[in-house]
């Protein structure tokens, strides 16, 4: 013997001669459910069943909800359930309150099939099946299994809106318990006391129908969870709900914006996904380092420059460019090392340089050069060397005085007889417009000698 269940949902219909915690519900009838099964209603034995006729929650031995009294006819096995009283159970209190609403209308049962005919077509007849439990479900696999009738001024016309925040921080932990979410949003937002904060609790839901926001049965589709005293949009309560929203018997225009709510948080959820890799992340950041460092050395190469052709203009025998000079060779010298440093650990980490302890390494030939280069920095150079860096040097000096000697007749020039003559004012201004010009134009030209 196996137990097998159908998950089965259709229009509720209102009846006076149903109590205050009273739903009739189908079970089964010979239409083929989702999978293509039949359960012929003629076929269902009850004998286990009247043993203890128990309705319970989502198939949850645990959640008792109330009893239920079965009737087979050749249209259907129907059962009329009776909740069991107010304030005993809050989860009977709950499922009541939510069928009579009209808010959930699934039902399953729990059975075990003796009799079964496989269909061409797919899907199985079930001629004789024994009815060991019946349950009540949001989702049922027989479309037909549903609450028929419930009694009549009980249920009001649901007004579903969407209330859920779209601003909750993201929790960590995948885990989800919609129940422990569910008591720790209504325990926070006070429903056991006299006002309820409904503006909390319609926070943590996807949904909630406005016309009766007191009761927690109007709240619809956890996917928050209240933790140290604050709301937290769980992750495993998103994707809960992503997949039973399709499921969820609300208007198109309130699933079209929860599913909106939805895709904001998969779009945070995935943004905040942490990197997993199977090897221990490269140290990218202390290249950027030495990157930050060779700019500053560029930079202040710059300024030397600067400071060594003022000096050279002024005449005054500034000992700031040799400084800057010799801030720059220190400057060089951390460069070199730290690049040395850490090119090889990245390398190491990367697995191109193999360690062999002692300080020593099987380095790759570019970590060898740069270890070549580091052992060189400070070194003075050879006479050779020197001999020519001198020369160089003189050349440019001597260019920069003939620039310069241009420079000085230039203005003399300019400013000689020939720019006193004009007297019109107007040629007086573009005289001078000219003058600034070449000026400028002979500056540019000594800094490029320079």
């Amino acid at each position: 013997m196996r137990l097998e269940r159908k998950f089965v949902s259709g229009a509720v219909v209102d009846d006076a001669a149903l109590g205050p915690r009273q739903i009739r519900i189908l079970l089964s009838d010979p239409t083929p459910d989702r999978v293509k099964d039949v359960m012929r209603p003629e076929g269902c034995i009850l004998d286990d069943y009247l043993k203890n006729p128990i309705v319970l929650a989502d198939h949850d031995p645990t959640q008792p909800i109330g009893t239920a009294k079965v009737e087979i006819t050749a249209a259907g096995v129907t059962a009329l359930i009776d909740f069991a009283p107010e304030g005993i159970s809050e989860k009977a209190d709950e499922y009541c309150a939510l069928y009579k609403a009209g808010v959930l209308k699934g039902a399953s049962p729990g059975y075990n099939p003796v009799e079964v005919e496989p269909l061409k077509s797919g899907g199985r007849i079930i001629k004789k099946w024994q009815l060991w439990e019946i349950s009540l479900v949001s989702i049922p696999c027989n479309q037909n299994a549903l609450a028929v009738q419930r009694s009549a001024g009980n249920a009001k016309e649901a007004n579903w809106k969407v209330g859920a925040s779209r601003n909750l921080p993201l929790g960590a932990d995948d885990a989800w318990d919609p129940e422990a979410a569910r008591k720790s949003i209504f325990e926070h937002a006070n429903f056991d006391g006299d006002a309820p904060d409904t503006t909390f609790a319609r926070k943590g839901f996807l949904v909630y129908d406005a016309t009766n926001p007191d009761n927690t049965s109007s709240y619809q589709e956890p996917f928050a969870q209240v933790i140290d005293g604050r709301l937290v949009a769980m992750p495993g309560g998103i994707k809960a709900a992503i997949a039973r929203l399709a499921e969820t018997e609300i208007p198109d225009d309130v699933a079209a914006k929860a599913r909106d709510v939805l895709e904001n948080y998969e779009g945070k959820m995935t943004t905040a996904a942490p990197e997993t890799k199977t090897k221990p992340k490269l140290e990218i950041k202390s290249l950027y380092d030495v990157g930050s460092l060779a700019l500053l050395l560029n930079e202040l190469g710059y300024i030397q420059w600067t400071a060594e052709y003022e000096a050279e203009l002024d005449g005054d025998g500034s000992t700031l460019p040799k400084q800057l000079l010799d801030a720059m060779k220190l400057l060089g010298d951390a460069l070199i090392a730290m690049t040395v440093e850490e090119v090889e650990e990245l390398l190491r980490i990367a697995g191109g340089v193999e360690d062999k302890g002692e300080g020593k390494s099987s380095a790759a030939p570019f970590v060898k050069a740069l270890h070549a280069a580091q052992a060189k920095a400070g070194r003075k150079f050879s006479t050779k060397n020197e001999t020519t860096i001198r020369d160089a040097c003189k050349a440019i000096a001597a260019g920069h005085d003939q620039t310069k000697a241009g420079h000085d007749a230039l203005v003399q020039l300019l400013d000689g007889d020939d720019a006193e003559d004009v007297d019109d004012t107007e040629d007086k201004a573009i005289a001078q417009s000219t003058k600034s010009a070449r000026l400028r134009r002979v500056d540019f030209l000594q800094r490029q000698a320079g």
